[in-house]
């Protein structure tokens, strides 16, 4: 299945240094109900990584920031509340 979204130069970039390959993110784009204009965080957990097939540690989650239908970049978090706790103040929209 076709992307729902378009991948900046960055991302693409980050993609391959990573390791994710593009089923993975065409997976996960197939979860979204919606895409908003404004910056986002998509919150990937362990758990929905694993049932789609990715190779990752234990207790690792995917974050994906997008603005509107584009993919800006992409990295892992080991500890999700610390970082959550990072972002308190600045003006994302957290999808999870």
């Amino acid at each position: 299945m076709k992307t729902k979204f378009y991948k900046t130069e960055h991302f693409r970039y980050r993609q391959w240094d990573r390791g994710i390959d593009d089923g993975v993110i065409d997976k996960i784009a197939c979860e979204l109900k919606e895409i908003p204009n404004k910056k986002s965080l998509l919150i990937v957990s362990n758990e929905l990584l694993k049932k789609i097939g990715a190779k990752i540690k234990k207790k690792t989650n995917l974050i994906i920031v997008s603005k509107g239908k584009a993919l800006i970049t992409l990295f892992y978090v080991d500890d999700l509340y610390k970082y959550l706790k990072s972002q308190k103040g600045k003006l994302n929209t957290i999808l999870l």
